[in-house]
This record gives C-alpha cells, sequence and structure tokens, in this order.
C-alpha cells in the first residue's frame, strides 16, 4: 500500500540520518551486553543508545531464542523503550522484532544506495525468514531490482519467499539451488540467515559485486568465510568494537585485498575512495 511504502522510505531515511550522525559524532552506541540463559541457547541482550538529533535516548531488550521459528515465533522478542532528553521521560514503547527487521532492512538499503554501482539490477537473497521479507519489502519500496534471486536451506521455504517477492511487486523472481549460483547472477547480495557457520564464501564473490552482510545477534560466527583475506581476524571481539563505533567495515576487495574499512555515514555525503571504483572492486557493507 501507499502508506507502508511510505513508512518504508521514511524508515530508510531515519537510518541514513542515523548513520550521518554517527559519523558527526552525535550517537552513542555503547557495546550491545548479553547474558545466556542456563537452560537451551537463549539469551537476554540489552541495547542503549542516543541520538543528538532529534535528542533522544533508548534502549532495545530482547530475548534471542533461535529456535522460535520452527515454532512460529521470532527469534527475536522483546521491546524498544524511547525516552525524551530534557527530564528522561519514557515516550514510546515498541515491540522490538518488527523495529529490528525494519531497520536491518534499511541499513542495507542505504549501504546499498551508497556503494551499488550505476545499473545494478539484480539482487540474492540468501535467507527465506522474516528479515528475507523486511529486505525484499524495503528494496521494492526504496530502490527496486528487475530480478531478484533467493537462496534458502529448505526449498520449501524458497519458494514460499519467492511468493511473497512476486506478491510484493518485484518484476522477475526466481530461486537458486545454491548459493553459489545465487551470488553468480547477482549484482547485489543481501545475506539474511543468522547462520552460526559460513555460507558465503570468497569463491563465490566476484568482481563488481555488492555483498551485504548482515551480523545479527544470535549469530556465533561471521555469516561469511573470508571475503577477502583481510577479514581473516574478523572475530567477534572486533565486530563488536565496530558496532560501538559505528563502522560498518565497508571494504573494497582488489584481489583478496582490503583496500579501506570506513564509516556508512562518511561514505553518504561523499564518494569514498574505499567504494567500488576500480574494475575488479567488491563493496561489502557489514550491517549489524
Amino acid at each position: 500500500s501507499r502508506c507502508a511504502t511510505g513508512a518504508k522510505v521514511k524508515g530508510v531515511a531515519a537510518v541514513r540520518q542515523a548513520m550521518q550522525g554517527v559519523s558527526a559524532g552525535d550517537v552513542l552506541m555503547p557495546l550491545r551486553q548479553f547474558m545466556p540463559l542456563p537452560s537451551g541457547d537463549g539469551r537476554l541482550a540489552w541495547m542503549p543508545g542516543y541520538l543528538g538529533e532529534p535528542e533522544c535516548f533508548g534502549i532495545k531488550l530482547l530475548s534471542l531464542f533461535p529456535g522460535n521459528p520452527r515454532v512460529g515465533l521470532s527469534s527475536h522478542v522483546g521491546l524498544y523503550v524511547l525516552y525524551e532528553s530534557a527530564h528522561g521521560r519514557p515516550v514510546a514503547i515498541m515491540e522490538a522484532s518488527a523495529l529490528t527487521a525494519i531497520r536491518t532492512a534499511s541499513a542495507s538499503v542505504v549501504a546499498t544506495q551508497a556503494l551499488a554501482r550505476p545499473g545494478s539490477n539484480t539482487l540474492a537473497i540468501l535467507g527465506t525468514g522474516e528479515e528475507a521479507r523486511s529486505h525484499i519489502d524495503a528494496f521494492q519500496a526504496v530502490r527496486p531490482f528487475e530480478r531478484v534471486i533467493v537462496w534458502g536451506r529448505n526449498p520449501d521455504a524458497a519458494r514460499e519467499c519467492a511468493e511473497y517477492a512476486l506478491g510484493a511487486g518485484c518484476a522477475h523472481v526466481e530461486v537458486a539451488a545454491t548459493v553459489a549460483a545465487a551470488a553468480a547472477a547477482a549484482d547485489v547480495i543481501c545475506t539474511v540467515t543468522g547462520s552460526p557457520t559460513a555460507i558465503l564464501h570468497g569463491r563465490d564473490v566476484r568482481a563488481r559485486q555488492q555483498a551485504g552482510i548482515r551480523e545479527q545477534c544470535d549469530a556465533r560466527e561471521a555469516e561469511f568465510a573470508r571475503i577477502g583475506a583481510g577479514f581473516g581476524q574478523d572475530t567477534g571481539a572486533e565486530r563488536e568494537r565496530r558496532h560501538a563505533d559505528g563502522e560498518s567495515a565497508i571494504a573494497a576487495f582488489d584481489g583478496g585485498e582490503i583496500g579501506v574499512a570506513a564509516r556508512h555515514g562518511r561514505l553518504l555525503g561523499e564518494r569514498h575512495s574505499g567504494s567500488a571504483t576500480q574494475p575488479n572492486d567488491v563493496t561489502s557493507p557489514v550491517v549489524p
């Protein structure tokens, strides 16, 4: 609907503004904190933050249960509380899983707007869950692709996700049998599986591609393996440091070497030297 599309456009604009605020030093983002629960693989997470313009602060409280989708529930369940800065009063309480899906997809769109090469018309979505659908919706509203390729471990889920994309208005949608096949045909790749093991490898990514790697709270390892030798030391602690510093780990690769890592916000204001401007570059925004 027109209302839903307008909301997604506003969401992308808000994320863009926030990223620019990070680069300008107007945002505070302490490290995310996690408390493992004694039984099972669930965790409690809390994520505070402060925004300088418009001035406000808040905290997201989440329970992270990776097995929830098997019983029809979101893996991220919780609340976001927003406070005004003059007197510290709470002004809004929001359901967190929908907010997380909107924010993450919006960040991927912002990164694509900044980094994708002109003429990029094929999007690969690696994953079939709620984040896959939110990415499809956000891209379709703000930066539509002529062709969308879906891959998932479960063929039935992949077909359902492809049908969702068609229903969202994507012109041409297909299902890929493998990650390598999806990546080979794409200009932009978004990983949205939350996989604890690598699914996207350096050998799958070719020159002139943008690989959007989403780092999920309950993913214990990076979702891709060594796209360029420089990611070999990409530890969990390093990813948390990047999150706290607001760094996007946007990297340009030429022959497997990292050219530069820069902040999203800085790239939005100017064409950074790390953007994929050379014939053999691959840009890779890591979206926390």
